[in-house]
């Protein structure tokens, strides 16, 4: 693992990696660099043959709910958040919120009522597309939208307490994969290099 301070991520040599300068981005020897943690959680899971079913009908009730999570779900909270710690002024927070709180309880709502009393999104077992919703409802929690939904905050922390799944090992793939999805800064032999960032905050 290499830690990026805002500078690093501003530089030519990681840009050249990641366009837009963010974090993470995987490194292994024989491949191209990758970005984008979606693509990122996918990989790992997929190589390492975890997470992800092989039968064709529930990977692909998997695959639309693992994109719902990054670009229906994930967006809605980070309105908020962005109303909350990003917006300069207080008067400013409060005329934002109160624009974006709204939907974003139609989108959670919809959601708390597609899970049900459903343990997992799909079928009865943890997938990567439990993993990677529960990530964005990370954010949530954050500022304070799941108190209108404890089975979404039961599912988030059921999701968070999963133990390791040991996957397939090979010469690329970690065999213990559910901790690089998890932290996305997993470093050990014959793992890959994944670059991290330093600070909470992106810099652009």
């Amino acid at each position: 693992m290499r830690i990026l301070d805002a500078a690093d991520q501003k530089s030519a040599a990681h840009r050249a990696k990641q366009p837009c300068g963010q974090v993470p981005t995987l490194e292994e020897d024989g491949r191209p660099p990758m970005f984008e943690s979606g693509a990122l959680v996918w990989t790992v899971a997929e190589r390492a043959g975890v997470l992800i079913p092989t039968g064709a009908v529930q990977r692909a009730r998997i695959l639309e709910w693992y994109f719902a999570a990054l670009k229906t779900i994930e967006g809605v909270p980070m309105n908020i958040a962005e109303a909350e710690f990003f917006l300069p002024d207080e008067a400013a927070k409060a005329g934002r919120r109160p624009q974006v709180l709204p939907f974003a309880h139609h989108r959670l709502g919809r959601l708390h009522a597609a899970l049900g009393d459903h343990d997992w999104l799909v079928g009865d077992t943890f997938s990567v597309d439990d993993f990677i919703m529960s990530s964005g409802l990370k954010i949530a929690v954050s500022v304070d939208l799941l108190i209108k939904y404890p089975e979404l905050e039961t599912f988030r922390h059921a999701a968070w307490t999963v133990p390791p799944i040991e996957g397939r090992s090979t010469t690329n793939a970690p065999s213990s994969p559910h901790t690089v999805l998890r932290t996305c800064v997993t470093r050990r032999p014959g793992a890959p290099q994944v670059n991290a960032q330093r600070r909470r905050r992106a810099n652009v």
